[in-house]
This record gives C-alpha cells, sequence and structure tokens, in this order.
C-alpha cells in the first residue's frame, strides 16, 4: 500500500462502514471511490452523495473521514511513483476470500467509473473500454470451485499488479491524456494472458 493510502487498509475501511451501517465490501467502497477519481474526479459533496446511493446510506455519520479516503486516492494517483494501490484483505487470508475482494473492487471501480463517464475526456476510449472490459471479465472470477490451481498465489499477484496499472491508465488517461509507463511491466502482460486463453482456467 502507498504512503498516500497507509492510514486506509482493508479493515479500517471494514470498520468505517460497520460504523455506518454498511455491508458492503471494503473493497468494493475503494473501488468505487478508486472509479470516482480515474473518471475525472467529482466534487467532495457528489462523492457523498452518489456512495451513499451505492452503499444504501442516507447520511455519513463521518463524512471527514471519507473526505480523507477520497483525498488519498487522488494523491496517490496523482504521484509521481506510481503510489496507487488496491484495498484487499491481508495475504495471511484465503485465496478465496482475496479473489472474491478482487472481484468486489473491480465491481465498485466499474461502478463509480459510471457515474462519471460522461465527464471523462479520454483521448483514447479504445485504451479506457479495453481496461474496463478486462476489470469487468476479473469481476466475474469464479472463486467457488473447491480447489483453485496451484499457480493461483502467483496468478493473483499477477492480476493485483494488473488491476493496479489498469485504474491508473485509465486516470491517467481521462485525467491527464496520458498513459503511465512503468519499467517493470512483465508482470501485467503475464496477467492479460489469463484472459486471452493461457491460464485461464486457473482461477476459474
Amino acid at each position: 500500500m502507498s504512503q498516500a493510502d497507509d492510514d486506509w487498509d482493508f479493515d479500517k475501511i471494514a470498520d468505517f462502514l460497520l460504523h455506518e451501517g454498511s455491508h458492503h465490501s471494503p473493497s468494493e467502497c475503494h473501488g468505487m471511490l478508486s472509479g470516482f477519481a480515474a473518471g475525472g474526479g467529482k466534487s467532495i459533496e457528489t462523492v457523498i452523495k452518489d456512495l451513499g446511493l451505492f452503499l444504501e446510506i442516507e447520511q455519513f455519520s463521518r463524512q471527514d473521514q471519507l473526505t480523507a479516503l477520497y483525498q488519498s486516492i487522488n494523491q496517490s494517483f496523482g504521484g509521481k511513483d506510481f503510489e496507487f494501490s488496491l484495498v484487499l484483505p491481508d495475504e495471511d487470508q484465503p485465496i478465496e476470500q482475496r479473489l472474491e475482494a478482487l472481484a468486489a473492487w473491480c465491481q465498485g471501480f466499474l461502478s463509480g467509473f459510471a457515474f462519471v463517464s460522461n465527464n471523462a475526456a479520454s483521448k483514447d476510449k479504445s485504451i479506457v473500454s479495453e481496461t474496463l472490459n478486462d476489470m469487468a471479465a476479473i469481476a466475474q472470477v469464479d472463486t467457488s470451485d473447491d480447489e483453485l490451481g496451484d499457480d493461483s498465489e502467483y496468478d493473483y499477484a499477477n492480476l493485483v499488479e494488473f488491476l493496479r496499472m489498469g485504474a491508473m491508465t485509465v486516470f491517467y488517461e481521462c485525467v491527464t491524456g496520458q498513459v503511465p509507463t512503468q519499467k517493470k511491466e512483465t508482470g501485467a502482460l503475464q496477467a492479460k494472458s489469463l484472459f486471452e486463453g493461457k491460464g485461464s482456467d486457473k482461477l476459474h
């Protein structure tokens, strides 16, 4: 997790949602806020309103914390060192639980982006569309099988990195008009192969 996001781990967001009376996934909540930011941003007042509708919360009692979380996401997106990261369960949790959270994060991101997509000013809509389609595919990952593949942990780590860079790609395309570059692209490319046939049977 990036320095900007250090205070907002999975458990803290879970506590926040529980206090607000919501049973939605912390990963889904973080994904939606990330989708808001990546799609071009929204005022905090609109974020609170739209997130409340999504989470079925009429009035947030800790709006200051929600504001801080949204600001930390924006800061991590805009950082020079690719600081943005997903909020997911700790690595000591079962792989099935982490994959479910990963799928929930994707669902949240897609929902958040949909709220602001009309305002998104991407110069290359094909890049954004491809990334969103990949997220939609990951959101449908099936973790109900009794036995996941031997390489599930490896694949999971690659998916996390693929989504991290994918979210940043959407942000940079829609907000700055540029696509981020990173020297270490191997993980993302390997994760991409999961949706092109190679190893696609390992996670479902």
